[in-house]
């Protein structure tokens, strides 16, 4: 039986050992603590040591996350609100693979002012062997009082009007880009004109996360378009 590797994204990690039939790094169980209490993403790649054709299926294990918080599982082919008890990714084939085409998951995370801690465990596998597989986990903490005192270090914005329907303003500092999500977590709109307005005319009426990069970090603010 073939290998396959597991990476939380951005982490370089050696590998440290055998699951079954896994080879991963200790990244494939991700403990984070939330620092965004409006939006924040947690990524774990999936991947085979050559390239290979494959599919990538799944099942929910465990999912203790707290009731008051609001989430979405992203994996490589679509996204779902909440978690759901299995799934499958859209199939690579040989030539993607050799492209760098893998597999991933990423659970896109609303906590509010809700402190709390949970644990998210996935097992997933090669739908063409479920015993080829293993398990990857997200272990996430808030803690509201701390994120509240880091909160008031770093600088304000907001965004007007809200609710809007066609430009939208930024007011407290020059993005050098805006990045707008959906309710999913997708990216629906990407704005690069290093100017403190953003056109928002061509979306859908709903709730959205506007993300803003600037030289002093990243700002999320929640944005409701009628």
């Amino acid at each position: 039986m073939k290998n396959l590797y597991i990476f939380v994204a951005f982490l370089t990690l050696s590998i440290t050992g055998n699951a079954q039939d896994f080879s991963y790094p200790l990244g494939q169980h991700l403990v984070e603590t939330v620092t965004d209490e409006n939006f924040q993403g947690f990524r774990i790649d999936i991947n085979t040591p050559t390239a290979e054709a494959i599919q990538y299926d799944w099942e929910l294990v465990s999912n203790s996350f707290p009731t008051a918080w609001s989430y979405s599982l992203c994996d490589y082919g679509g996204c779902a609100i909440g978690i759901p008890q299995t799934g499958s990714m859209t199939p690579i084939t040989v030539t993607e693979a050799q492209n760098g085409v893998i597999g991933w998951f990423k659970i896109q995370l609303t906590t509010g002012p809700n402190s709390g801690n949970g644990l998210v465990e996935i097992y997933v596998y090669d739908s063409e062997d479920y015993t080829r597989g293993d398990t990857v986990s997200w272990n996430i903490t808030y803690d509201a009082a701390t994120a509240s005192l880091t909160a008031q270090t770093q600088d304000k914005f907001s965004i007007y009007p809200n609710p809007a329907n066609d430009m939208v303003t930024v007011d407290g500092f020059t993005a050098n880009n805006g990045v707008i999500y959906n309710s999913l977590g997708q990216k629906v709109s990407l704005e690069e004109n290093g100017q403190d307005t953003l056109d928002v005319s061509h979306l859908r009426p709903g709730v959205y996360l506007v993300q803003l990069s600037t030289q002093k970090g990243v700002r999320t603010k929640r944005l409701i378009i009628k």
